[in-house]
């Protein structure tokens, strides 16, 4: 029964991470840490899944957040974790939320220096300090390093390949026709599917077990 789950079917569109023209502190970056980090740092768990999970988020999004505190630990803990599931985090900020696309590119940039997944989750987690009145960096400085925050906050400022990031995603959101977040794309066999909202844990799990069972 999935009575929470709106499918849509539409075309695959591969859109990576940062695409498009590299400025000089992407190429700086890259240098320092490779070019394979910077196009899959969103990504988590094996790209050999047989599924792949798109997650289309807001980082001023309450609902967000409780999926990310929730959730998303379930997901990583019995579906990536055992190589059946891959997922790629995608932003799509909502025009009502003014610091959120802010909150993306600190995420992004600590993706380019290999540390978007405690950035991000960090965030998340800290959503009801900073939503408010934009105070980010204090709340990221908790988890990073004082160089690594400084590297941070140059890409922050400077690097146009942040902004990029998130248009791709916010195109590619446009064409899975997604009006809310969080939402998840199901990708499997070349075809997707919506699923808005994204049901309790329980739901979305039998979900996907039906689907790995049957693919």
């Amino acid at each position: 029964m999935r009575p929470l789950l709106f499918l849509l079917p539409v075309l695959l569109v591969p859109v990576l991470a940062g695409a498009g023209e590299t400025s000089a502190a992407h190429k700086k970056v890259a240098a320092e840490h490779g070019p394979a980090l910077l196009q899959n740092y969103k990504e988590v768990g094996s790209p050999n899944a047989p599924i792949t999970l798109e997650i289309y988020s807001d980082y001023s999004c309450p609902s967000c957040r409780n999926f990310y505190m929730q959730t998303y630990p379930a997901l990583i803990s019995e579906f990536v974790n055992t190589n059946r599931v891959r997922i790629i985090h995608r932003d799509f900020p909502l025009p009502q939320h003014p610091f959120s696309v802010l909150a993306a590119r600190y995420a992004n940039a600590a993706g380019e220096i290999g540390k978007y997944d405690v950035v991000f989750m960090q965030l998340f987690k800290t959503q009801p300090e900073w939503e408010n009145n934009g105070a980010i960096e204090p709340e990221v400085a908790k988890v990073l390093s004082p160089s690594d925050l400084a590297k941070v906050r140059e890409l922050v400022k400077v690097d146009p390949n942040l902004e990029k990031t998130v248009a791709s995603d916010t195109r590619l959101a446009n064409q899975d026709a997604v009006n809310q977040t969080p939402t998840m794309v199901l990708v499997r066999n070349g075809k997707r599917e919506v699923i808005a909202p994204i049901p309790p844990y329980s739901v979305l799990k039998s979900y996907l077990d039906s689907v790995l069972a049957h693919r």
